[in-house]
């Protein structure tokens, strides 16, 4: 399922007012972006696994899309077919059934971007994601600007028991304006743009797609193993690379 996000300006970046910011969120500036649709929930475990099903785990950028060998991914191969993990587990506390509607992780930018391509979408650029994220009242969180953390999968949450992911959109008290899940807690989530701390500094007004290159690509939002940040928070990784509290969304132009 996918929201539709309007076009139109919306105010990308913080408010240097605002607690716990880094200076890579600076300055806040008016963007304009076309209308465009995005994934109300982060690409599952099933889904990804019917993508490698179809066209194999393949190698790029020097890596597989889908690293398997890690012992938290949670895609299995058996008998030549990917599935979702029925074994899961982290520690003795923590034992899952299935990990069917996980969001999926352990995905390089690479594999984020050819599954993108193959179900006939893209990678969001950084700024229709915090566009999809938070609206154009320039908010703090997805909901709004209150800082309740039972409103995100995150580990300081009251009652939050698992200490891992858990399916997609389980919570919706957490919802952006467009109706999109899971932007922060969960995973953090890939971008299309190359990252540069500066570059807000000179991005252009009308659908900014980042600098030209870089050494790592630009992820957002936040994981489960943190507490509630600021929807503007940036972070940066590899695209090479993949990690358990990373995984991705897809969007698609409106024509």
């Amino acid at each position: 399922m996918m929201v539709y996000v309007p076009e139109g300006e919306f105010i990308m970046g913080a408010d240097p007012a605002t607690l716990g910011i880094n200076p890579d969120e600076l300055p806040a500036h008016s963007v304009y972006l076309d209308a465009f649709w995005i994934d109300q929930t982060e690409v599952t475990n099933i889904m990804y696994a019917q993508f490698l099903n179809e066209i194999g785990n393949q190698e790029e950028g020097g890596t597989f899309w889908l690293d398997a060998e890690d012992p938290n991914v949670g895609l299995v191969l058996r008998e030549g077919v990917w599935i979702p993990r029925s074994d899961y587990q982290k520690g003795e506390r923590y034992d899952f059934s299935t990990t069917t509607n996980f969001p999926v992780f352990e995905v390089t930018w690479y594999g984020a971007r050819a599954y993108c391509d193959w179900a006939g979408k893209r990678l969001p650029t950084e700024a229709e994601w915090e566009k999809a994220a938070r609206g154009t009242d320039g908010r703090i969180y997805p909901w709004g600007n209150s800082d309740d953390e039972c409103r995100a999968e995150v580990m300081r949450c009251e009652g939050w028991i698992t200490g891992y992911e858990m399916d997609v959109g389980q919570w919706p008290a957490g919802a952006s304006p467009y109706g999109a899940l899971d932007m922060l807690g969960c995973v953090w989530e890939w971008t299309a743009d190359w990252y540069d701390q500066n570059y807000y500094e000179r991005s252009s007004y009308k659908k900014p797609t980042g600098p030209e290159t870089s050494q790592y690509k630009t992820i957002r939002g936040s994981s489960w193993e943190i507490q509630i940040v600021p929807i503007t928070k940036r972070s940066k990784i590899s695209p090479e690379l993949s990690d358990a509290a990373l995984g991705f969304r897809c969007v698609m132009d409106t024509d």
